[in-house]
């Protein structure tokens, strides 16, 4: 019998296939938006000392991403005060990676992340989730 890893049928492959399709489905989404490319501005953002929060813009000035990561084993409760970021802050954010949305109000984005978890978030009409 053929193995993987030492471990025998569908599970020694499973993870190392989910690995992979991630990185592929982040690459494609980075590929499709200008927010993500090298020479555009970056800003890092100081939101919560659990959340790495980088505000991405393409070169011409006409996208921008706010990148989320929640670095803590535990829930990040978090409210992004979009004005202050000269975000809009009214209307839907939709994430990237999964197509999820939030709505703004009063200025802020309001929300919470799992652990660890990732969110390329990007206001409502533009493009949302390839998965």
């Amino acid at each position: 019998m053929r193995t993987l890893y030492g471990r025998a049928g569908a599970e020694a492959w499973m993870p190392e296939l989910e690995r992979v399709l991630k990185v592929f489905v982040h690459g494609m989404i980075r590929a499709c938006h200008r927010a993500f490319h090298p020479n555009g501005p970056q800003e890092v953002l100081d939101l919560d000392r659990r959340v790495f929060a980088v505000l991405r813009t393409s070169p011409e000035g006409d996208e921008r991403i706010l990148a989320l990561v929640n670095v803590a084993p535990g829930t990040c409760p978090l409210a992004v005060s979009l004005g202050a970021c000269g975000l809009p802050g009214e209307g839907r954010w939709c994430d990237l990676i999964t197509g999820k949305a939030w709505r703004a109000e009063g200025g802020a984005l309001r929300l919470s992340l799992e652990p660890y978890e990732v969110l390329w978030l990007t206001p409502e009409g533009r493009d949302t989730a390839l998965v």
